[in-house]
């Protein structure tokens, strides 16, 4: 199924990715690097002598890390109006 706009067209495929990713907010980025470091972990454990245990405790002190910046560190703020 594709998407068609109101006058019929069909949007270029790399405009979409990009608007999207313009859209993302910082914190929608921040949440991004979680899974991207556990499938990361995955892959070098995969394909390196690196036991999957180690690089598991990287990626989980990643998600540390990320989480307590987003939440404490850097914390959203209310828009002043």
């Amino acid at each position: 199924m594709q998407e068609t706009t109101i006058d019929g067209s069909v949007p270029d495929p790399l405009e979409t990715v990009v608007a999207t990713l313009a859209a993302a907010s910082r914190y929608d980025v921040l949440l991004g690097i979680i899974p991207v470091a556990y499938a990361s972990a995955i892959l070098v454990a995969g394909l390196s002598s690196v036991p999957l245990v180690v690089t598991m405790l990287v990626a989980s002190l990643v998600g540390v890390v990320v989480i307590a910046d987003a939440c404490y560190l850097n914390p959203p703020t209310e828009a002043r109006s």
